[in-house]
Order: structure tokens, then sequence, then C-alpha cells
């Protein structure tokens, strides 16, 4: 069963058991695979280190919240980072639960938060499960307001949406890259995902990729990105970088020689003159065939 990391390399466990969903909910201390669409009604219990694979095309739904005991560990993985098949987490706390972390104050441990990790290409969204403010459980986090919040890291890569919309996605907003794992933890809502780098701020290496210098959403400045072109503009889509054209010549028979050339024909460059001289002869154009019908 394969997985991505936070680096982006696909990596596999040793061992890793299939989830089945309804009475199957207690995980612990090994690698664990969601491979098609399954749903637990009355929540899941986390002990030891675990690790959560959400396979392509797969979708676990909790409608009872997650408790990651106080001890334990859960880091979530995903086997790809294409939005349109990657595997997807949709938890909803139960009564007074956090949607992941904590559970009920009476009743788990104080409702006291645990240790909480999101990585590779994951997919997950949360809510928590207070059915008051007075609760204020997070919807990644700690399961009542006097509640420690645990521990929660999240891959570089990830951009976060977090609100105070109850049991939706209304009013939330996209998090600054710094603030990403508060808002998790100080809001009812969090949608947990990998960032494609919206408004981000983009500069030129070369012909071939640019990099990300600065996301207002995560954390990932830096890696180099193929450019996307425009079949007509000649830009890229995404940092406009005027797409380079190199042009190598031949002279068709005639005395000269001239160096390749790398134009940008979106930035309005043109190609330099003729060094090609044939006596008593007029050069009148360049041509893409020796015949002059390219």
């Amino acid at each position: 069963m394969k997985y991505v990391d936070a680096k982006g390399k696909e990596q596999r466990p040793v061992r890793c058991a299939k989830l089945r969903g309804g009475d199957d909910h207690i995980i612990g201390n090994g690698w664990y695979a969601v491979t098609g669409n399954i749903s637990y009604a009355s929540g899941m219990i986390v002990w030891g280190e675990t690790n959560l694979i959400l396979c392509d095309g797969a979708t676990l739904t909790d409608t009872d919240g997650i408790w990651v005991q106080d001890s334990a560990r859960l880091t979530v993985w995903a086997q790809s980072n294409d939005e349109k098949t990657r595997g997807r987490l949709i938890v909803q706390g139960g009564q007074n639960k956090a949607g992941i972390g904590g559970g009920r104050e009476d009743v788990n441990s104080g409702g006291e938060g645990a240790n909480v990790e999101i990585d590779g290409t994951a997919d997950v969204t949360a809510w928590a499960g207070g059915t008051n403010e007075y609760a204020l459980c997070s919807a990644i986090g700690r399961g009542h307001k006097d509640s420690n919040f645990g521990t929660l890291k999240l891959s570089d890569n990830m951009l976060v949406r977090a609100g105070r919309g109850f049991q939706s996605a209304e009013d939330s907003e996209p998090c600054a890259p710094d603030k990403r794992e508060e808002a998790c933890k100080n809001n009812w809502y969090a949608h947990v995902q990998p960032c494609d780098h919206p408004d981000s701020a983009f500069s030129d290496i070369d012909d071939r990729t640019h990099t990300v210098d600065a996301c207002k959403y995560c954390l990932q400045g830096g890696r180099k990105e193929a450019h996307d072109f425009g079949v007509r503009t000649r830009r890229c889509r995404v940092c406009n970088y005027a797409q380079r054209v190199e042009i190598t010549f031949e002279g068709n028979g005639v005395p000269g020689e001239m160096d390749r050339q790398k134009l940008a024909v979106a930035d309005g460059e043109r190609l330099e003159g003729n060094c090609y001289i044939l006596e008593g002869h007029t050069f009148k154009e360049w041509n893409a065939k020796k015949d002059g019908s390219g």
C-alpha cells in the first residue's frame, strides 16, 4: 500500500490493515488504509503510534469524532496530489467532542487534545461537535474549553481554511502560514489540504521552471514548478513568464555563420540581422524550410 510523504516521495509501509467501517472503530500501533467509501457512526478511538493512509478515490466519514488518546499519535497520509482522486477524511465531532483530538470532558479523559499530524497530500475536513459555545471544542484539538489543545503538526505544503461556521464551511477563509495550526485548534471548522499556491509570488529560474518565492497560505516557498505555457500567448499561465524559443540557422548553401538565438516572442523580441552573404543577391526573409514553403 503506497503513500506520498511530506517531501512528495512515494513510500510503502511494511504492513497495512484495511479499515472496514462499522464496528471496526478502535485502531492503534500500526498502519491502516482506507480503500473505499466507509463510515463510522459511533466514532473512532486511536491509541499508540497510528498511521492512516487515504487511498485514491476513497473517503472515510466519521460522524462522532476521532478520539486520539492522550499518549497516542495519529498521522494521516494520502496516495497522490490529484485533487479529483485523492482520498479524503471527513469528521464531525460528537456531542462536546473535537472533530479530531479530544473526546468528551466527562467521558474521554477530560477532553484533552492529543498528537495529530497531517502530512504529504492528505485532505482532511473536521468540525467540532460542541452543542453550545461554552464547550468551545476544536475542529482539531481539544474536546472542552478547559482542556489543553494537544499538538498538531502540518506539512509545509498544507493550506488551511478555518472558521466559526458550526457544522458548515461558511465564514471560513485561508489562514496565514504561521497561523494554520492555531486556526484548527481555535475554530469549529477546519479544512486541511495541499496548497495549489493561489495568489503566490513567483520568480523565474529558467526556460523550464519557476519557483514559489512566498505563498500566502503555506510554507512551501522555493519549490520548483513547471511552467504552463499558453499555446497562443506563449506565456506561463501561472507566473506570466515569456516562453523562450531557440532558433538555429542554416545558410542553405550561402556562405556565412550565425550563432543560435533565444527569443521571447511574447516580449516582442526579434531575430538579429542576417550574416549570410551571397554576392549579387539581396536577403529577403527567413524561412523554416529550404524551398521557402515554410
